[in-house]
């Protein structure tokens, strides 16, 4: 859809992209997102939706590390320009980490989120694959086991070094 839009948009992920080569604007990479060949201040906006939470798991062919999500925010925040923005997704409730993803509760959210100010933050249920906008209040409780999931949408700022 970004490309559609007249926008270069570059994808990386430890597997190989299936629409590769679709767009001389679309530039996909098999790397990992935890150290990338991206110069310092390279992007205006990054985004990662349901990504971080799986960094370091190993579930998706990526090597084990505990920090791997943090380490990948880092990495987006030195290749994100001064007051870039990065909107990012991840599982919110009751902090736990499973065999393939992580839950943020508020902390473990402003710990992954070091170095950046968070401009907009909003919180939606999910019960049998449909979302429902929520309050922080109304997340902050969901059990990673439970079958109803809670999820932040965060809009942050790249701050000054």
């Amino acid at each position: 859809m970004l490309v559609g839009l007249g926008l270069k948009v570059w994808t990386i992920d430890v597997r190989d992209y299936e629409y590769k080569g679709v767009s001389t604007d679309l530039n996909s990479i098999k790397g990992d997102v935890r150290k990338t060949d991206f110069e310092s201040n390279f992007f205006d906006v990054v985004t990662a939706v349901s990504t971080i939470e799986h960094v370091g798991l190993g579930r998706y062919g990526d090597q084990k590390d505990n920090d791997g999500d943090k380490e990948s925010v880092q990495e987006i925040r030195r290749i994100l320009k001064p007051n870039g923005t990065l909107f990012l997704t991840v599982p919110f409730g009751k902090r736990c980490i499973t065999s393939s993803y992580r839950v943020y509760d508020k902390e473990g959210l402003e710990t992954l989120l070091s170095g950046f100010k968070i401009i907009k933050a909003d919180f939606f249920l999910a019960n049998d694959k449909t979302w429902i906008k929520a309050t922080e209040d109304q997340v902050t409780n969901k059990d990673c086991t439970a079958k109803e999931k809670a999820t932040a949408c965060i809009q942050a700022a790249k701050l000054p070094f």
